[in-house]
C-alpha cells in the first residue's frame, strides 16, 4: 500500500467531504490504482492506494484535490479497511485483522459497520465480530449464511469508545465450510 499525505487546510482549503472525494477518485478514469481509503486526523489527510500512483496519476489526484467542492448534502462518510483475504475454517473466533478506531470524538455519529464476506457451500453459517481490545468490549456481532460475495451489515453498534482504540475483526464458521472476510467499511458523520 502507498499513502499520500495531504493537509486539510493547505490542500483542501479546509473543506473535505471524505465520502464524496472517495467517490470522485474511484470514478476518475485517469487513476487506475485501487483506492483503499481516506483518513482524516486533525489537519492530516491520508489517501491510501493499494500501490504507488504513476506521475500522471499523481497529477490527476492533485487536480481532483484542487477541484474538490464538498457537497452540502447530509450523508455518511466512509472509512474503508482493506483486509488481505482470510480463509476462516474454525468454529472458534479467529482474528482476521486489527485496526485503529479513532473514537466517536473524531468520528461523530458512527452509524454502522459493514463487511464484504461470504461462505463456501456446505456449511450452516458464519459469524463476524468487531471487538474493542483496548477496552475489552464487543462492538458488533452477527451471523450470516450468504454463499455469494455480499455487503453484510453487522447491525447495532454497542460500546463505541469516545477515544482511540484498537478494534479486531474476528470470524468463525458453523459446519463444514470456509468463510471469506475481505473488507470492513465504517460509516459515520
Amino acid at each position: 500500500m502507498t499513502t499520500y499525505n495531504k493537509s486539510l487546510s493547505a490542500d483542501f482549503g479546509g473543506n473535505l467531504n471524505q465520502r464524496q472525494f472517495h467517490e470522485e477518485i474511484e470514478s476518475e478514469a485517469g487513476i487506475t490504482v485501487t483506492l483503499q481509503g481516506i483518513t482524516k486526523t486533525g489537519d492530516d489527510i491520508e489517501i491510501i492506494f493499494d500501490s504507488a500512483l504513476s506521475a500522471g496519476e499523481q497529477t490527476t489526484l492533485n487536480t481532483l484535490i484542487s477541484n474538490h467542492s464538498p457537497s452540502t448534502q447530509a450523508g455518511s462518510q466512509i472509512s474503508n479497511i482493506s483486509i488481505p483475504e482470510h480463509l476462516v475454517e474454525s468454529n472458534s473466533y479467529m482474528t482476521i485483522t486489527s485496526f485503529n478506531y479513532p473514537g466517536t470524538n473524531f468520528w461523530k455519529n458512527t452509524t454502522n459497520i459493514k463487511v464484504i464476506s461470504f461462505m463456501e457451500e456446505g456449511g450452516t453459517d458464519y459469524d463476524v465480530k468487531i471487538y474493542d481490545i483496548t477496552n475489552h468490549k464487543k462492538i458488533a456481532e452477527k451471523t450470516f449464511s450468504n454463499t455469494d460475495e455480499d455487503i453484510c451489515d453487522l447491525g447495532t453498534l454497542n460500546n463505541l469508545p469516545s477515544n482511540e482504540a484498537i478494534f479486531e475483526v474476528c470470524s468463525r464458521t458453523s459446519g463444514d465450510t470456509i468463510a471469506h472476510v475481505k473488507n470492513v467499511n465504517i460509516y459515520y458523520g
